[in-house]
């Protein structure tokens, strides 16, 4: 399936992020919902991943607000700033414009259904929450990258792509 070329900026963008940060990859831990041969599955935090709660409430809010198409919301109150200096609102809202396009409008995802990527970054910990969310016309994996300091109230980073089968065990 051939990558749009706003698909291919939100990837862009989250790399240019992760590389300014110094693209050192010190360590990492990785936890999801559902068994090997399923990733889109609810059930229970785990106990290593309970600590990540707040974030999955996080997660699931702004997906409610870009499934009632307000992603002017999403942006004011959970892009943090430092994002906002690189990525204008506009630049945003057409990354929800080109996965809605491709994909259909968002239909629904699980509010128990998790996964989370953990690592340090030039000392700083950083956590990236991901949900599989259904679109009218297929699945589509959302990454939320959070600085991992126990709030999880802002983005520091975004990012989407077609969820293409299971994601192997300790994947999320």
């Amino acid at each position: 399936m051939r990558t749009t070329s706003g698909l291919a900026c939100v990837l862009f963008c989250i790399l240019a992020l992760l590389w300014s940060c110094g693209g050192k990859f010190t360590s990492f831990s990785t936890h999801r919902s559902g068994p090997i041969s399923d990733d889109y599955v609810e059930e229970p935090l785990s106990d290593k991943a309970t600590r990540y709660a707040h974030a999955l409430e996080v997660s699931n809010a702004i997906l409610q607000k870009l499934q009632a198409h307000d992603s002017h919301a999403v942006y004011v109150e959970r892009v943090d700033s430092l994002m906002k200096s690189d990525v204008p609102e506009a630049t945003f809202a057409g990354w929800i414009k080109t996965i809605d396009e491709r994909f259909g409008a968002l239909k629904s995802f699980k509010p128990m259904q998790w996964g989370f990527k953990v690592w340090s970054e030039n000392g700083r910990d950083l956590v990236i929450s991901t949900k599989l969310v259904e679109h009218e016309r297929g699945m589509v994996r959302y990454h939320f990258l959070f600085a991992d300091d126990g709030k999880y109230e802002t983005l520091i980073g975004f990012y989407m792509y077609e969820r293409v089968g299971v994601a192997p065990p300790g994947v999320p």
